[in-house]
């Protein structure tokens, strides 16, 4: 018996892909926070990335975007 869990890994090239480039930016007032963005799944990234989408959205509301 193994104890431990699954992690998926990126695929080679998937981190500097242009798509990745592409969720980064928002599309309009929609702004992307999941831990997929980071290439790992895992709390912490999609924890970050929700933190930074959130100040994002704020500074685009106050006119500083």
């Amino acid at each position: 018996m193994r104890l431990g869990h699954a992690m998926v890994r990126p695929a080679p090239g998937f981190l500097f892909s242009e798509e990745r480039q592409r969720w980064l930016k928002p599309m309009g007032r929609i702004h992307f926070a999941n831990s997929d963005l980071s290439g790992f799944s895992i709390f912490e990234e999609a924890q970050y990335r929700g933190v930074k989408a959130g100040e994002r959205a704020l500074h685009q509301l106050q006119g500083k975007a």
